[in-house]
């Protein structure tokens, strides 16, 4: 029994940091359903980011878009550490068990949620840094996805 209540206590964090995410970039992506980019009503890829991607943005959002995305693969946080952990730590030859008693497929089953929620949270970064009209709101937007990412540090610590 105490196996089962670990396992869904650490099921926890990972869940409700992918329905956070998924709510988060369903907000931004489509606030309403109201889009102001003229080429989004073109057939292909071009429209299909036309929809969310604002097309009257300031310079000064431009510039704050692309440090955003600089700072974010230049000084790795929650979620590309989770990337990297996940593959470092990723069974992938074993005998079937760990030295420390631990199945092998628990491990495997632990880096693949990881790996999941890191790359869902580098995602949702993209699309909002995409999709931000205000500097504020890419600083702000980035503190959210941080602080979704940490939930699993702040829940087993």
């Amino acid at each position: 029994m105490d196996e089962i209540f670990c396992f869904l206590f650490g099921m926890v964090p990972f869940i409700f940091q992918i329905v956070l995410l998924i709510f988060f970039t369903k907000n931004l992506v489509d606030p309403l359903g109201e889009h102001d980019n003229p080429d989004a009503n073109e057939a292909g890829w071009i429209g299909f980011v036309a929809t969310f991607v604002p097309s009257n943005t300031s310079f000064e959002v431009r510039v704050t878009q692309v440090i955003a995305l600089l700072t974010y693969v230049l000084f790795p946080r929650s979620s590309l550490k989770d990337i990297m952990v996940a593959c470092r730590l990723f069974p992938f030859r074993s005998n079937g068990v760990q030295s420390d008693g631990v199945p092998v497929g628990c491990i495997g089953f632990s880096c693949i949620l990881r790996f999941i929620q890191g790359s869902v949270a580098s995602m949702v970064v993209l699309i909002l840094v995409m999709v931000a009209q205000d500097v504020i709101e890419i600083i702000l937007n980035f503190t959210a996805i941080e602080y979704i990412s940490n939930l699993d540090e702040h829940a087993f610590s």
